[in-house]
């Protein structure tokens, strides 16, 4: 909601409860600051220097610090933030290996994002490493670095390495790398999208169609929507049908079309392929609907809604922890009797 504004007064006002975040939360929490800051070049890493390496903030901040140089740059390629960030993933601070993990999780997520596009190769032996959390970031930013390229190498090795490795959590990121590869390619990406949705690795399916959106996006693609709306009924991997709906809100942009084809789907008897189809709507389509659910071709839209309505929360108040504990309770005891 706030992003790119620079305005942190929900930050400031619950600065107790932050303070108490710890492993990932902390990590995300060091990022939404770059989201915050996004777009504001010129202090990037000044505005993050609480959470940078060297801080003494710890792994997870500083991760998720590197995570939000990314995010603040994002597509803003920058030779001097790209070998600081590159210097960081080659960097052995005092941590041991599980709390090196996210310090270079961040930092190639952090790197993809800025390098977005200029195939650059710095993230492959992070990849070919034997961490799981790190991997999975190397895999996502080697996409992102690569993306709308059609590379046969960068697609090949982030596909053999998704049917080769023991961790479903860089088959996936592996298999989404591989889908941004072929970003708005169409038909040149129709070999690399067969290899993906063929093969019977489920998740290395759930990327290809994530692959069919990518490649398609916004073209309102007959054969391509077709494609996706059989798997999305008839694939036995319930993630896999989930990624179909959603790729479909990728394809089809024209609002009218969007509703008539994601409605049934939003409907769906399976939770997962609702909440899919939920996620594949434009905003576009589903304000204002007409009684019979479909989109009218031109309709404004107005918000009576009171300004109290939309507040900020107020702050988090860590003197009611007594309250927390006998909610606690009483859950626990009403669980034991039913």
């Amino acid at each position: 909601m706030q992003a790119g504004t620079t305005c942190d007064v929900f930050v400031k006002e619950n600065l107790e409860w932050l303070a108490a975040a710890t492993g990932w939360s902390k990590f995300l929490l060091a990022a939404s600051a770059g989201v915050l800051q996004k777009g504001h070049l010129s202090a990037s890493q000044q505005v993050l220097a609480a959470y940078l390496p060297g801080s003494g903030s710890g792994p997870y901040a500083e991760g998720g610090g590197l995570y939000g140089l990314g995010l603040i740059r994002a597509n803003q390629f920058d030779f001097e933030t790209k070998n600081y960030l590159l210097s960081q993933l080659t960097a052995a601070p005092n941590y041991s290996q599980n709390n090196f993990d996210p310090y270079q999780h961040g930092a190639c997520l952090g790197l993809g994002l800025m390098a977005m596009g200029t195939n650059d190769p710095a993230l492959k032996n992070i990849l070919f490493g034997q961490s799981s959390i790190a991997g999975e970031a190397a895999a996502l930013a080697m996409g992102l670095v690569s993306l709308e390229s059609n590379s046969e190498e960068v697609f090949l090795e982030l596909y053999n390495h998704a049917q080769e490795t023991p961790h479903d959590r860089i088959i996936r990121q592996s298999s989404l790398g591989a889908a941004l590869v072929l970003f708005k390619n169409e038909l040149k990406a129709e070999p690399y999208i067969d290899m993906l949705v063929n093969n019977m690795e489920p998740m290395i399916r759930y990327g290809g169609m994530f692959a069919i959106g990518l490649a398609y996006c916004g073209t309102n693609n007959t054969n391509a929507v077709k494609r996706l709306l059989h798997f999305s009924v008839l694939d036995v991997c319930m993630d896999v049908r989930r990624a179909a709906v959603i790729a479909l809100g990728f394809i089809v942009c024209d609002p009218v079309k969007a509703v008539n084809m994601l409605l049934p789907l939003a409907q769906d008897s399976v939770d997962f392929v609702r909440q899919a189809g939920s996620l594949a709507f434009r905003p576009t389509a589903v304000i204002g609907l007409t009684c019979d659910l479909l989109a009218p071709l031109d309709f404004k839209i107005r918000c009576d809604i009171s300004p109290e309505k939309i507040a900020y929360t107020e702050p988090f108040d860590q003197s009611k922890k007594s309250d927390k504990k006998e909610a606690t309770v009483a859950v626990r005891f009403y669980t034991q009797t039913t």
